[in-house]
């Protein structure tokens, strides 16, 4: 059931358009003229004035077909729908972008249960508010980019700089923590450097810098390009965390790779 979308066409009849009194019946009807989806609308009488269906009849209907069940959720306070609806045994379950803040979130947190997930929109609210989410939920800028975005108090701001002295990232460090007060992450080699008491945390990678620390790592490369090539690996492990908790398929990332060059 779960290969149900590479069927070229899919009929999903909507649950409330269904003989409510009924339901069973109608369900197995269905099914005996080879429908394998249906759609069950969740709403809650507030995001949605109409309340026509309620989780427990969801439930008892989950335990007599095995039909897929793709839900669309039309509530102001989702956690408790879909909290439900996972416990249910739900297919797939669209919540509503516009009462959701967290939308990479909540798609994440169903997807670790094995279930697909979507984003539905009003006709009114623009396309534009799912760019991040189709990047994965990530937003990342380099400073002095052309398109940087002003950086908020809910943002990270990640600094690399092996001495923890060097002007610029020293410099971006302190403007940061004047102006908004984000969160602070050091990756660096010094722990006593004056990055110290502006970073929140340090991640702290012991190779060798101009520095010279007792306990760094000795290097034949010249300068400080084993730092860098730490820094880099880093971002590697840290990329495949995050493609293993958002269950990412690797070929899939390609998409996003420059197509121009």
């Amino acid at each position: 059931m779960k290969e149900i979308w590479n069927e070229s066409c899919i009929l999903s009849p909507s649950l409330i358009c269904l003989d409510m009194c009924n339901l069973e019946r109608e369900v197995k009807t269905l099914e005996k003229a080879g429908i394998k989806m249906l759609h069950v609308d969740i709403l809650d009488g507030h995001f949605s004035p109409s309340m026509p269906l309620g989780l427990d009849t969801v439930r008892q209907l989950r335990a007599k077909t095995d039909m897929f069940f793709d839900c669309h959720v039309m509530v102001t306070e989702q956690d408790y729908f879909v909290d439900e609806l996972l416990d249910i045994g739900v297919d797939q379950i669209v919540f509503h972008g516009e009462t959701q803040p967290h939308i990479d979130g909540m798609l994440n947190r169903i997807h670790a249960k094995g279930v697909k997930a979507g984003v539905a929109l009003k006709p009114a609210t623009p396309l534009s508010e799912l760019e991040y989410v189709l990047d994965n939920g990530i937003r990342a800028h380099c400073v002095g980019e052309i398109n940087e975005p002003a950086i908020k108090k809910d943002d990270l701001l990640i600094v690399g700089s092996g001495s923890g002295g060097s002007l610029f990232p020293l410099g971006i460090a302190r403007k940061a923590r004047a102006s908004v007060d984000c969160t602070i992450v050091h990756i660096g080699s010094n722990p006593n450097s004056e990055m110290k008491d502006i970073a929140d945390f340090m991640v702290r990678i012991p190779v060798r810098t101009k520095n010279y620390l007792e306990d760094e790592i000795d290097s034949c490369q010249p300068m400080t390009s084993l730092f860098e090539q730490s820094v880099l690996l880093l971002g590697d492990v840290l990329a495949k965390m995050i493609i293993e908790q958002r269950h990412l398929d690797m070929r899939s990332l390609w998409q996003y790779h420059a197509n121009l060059e």
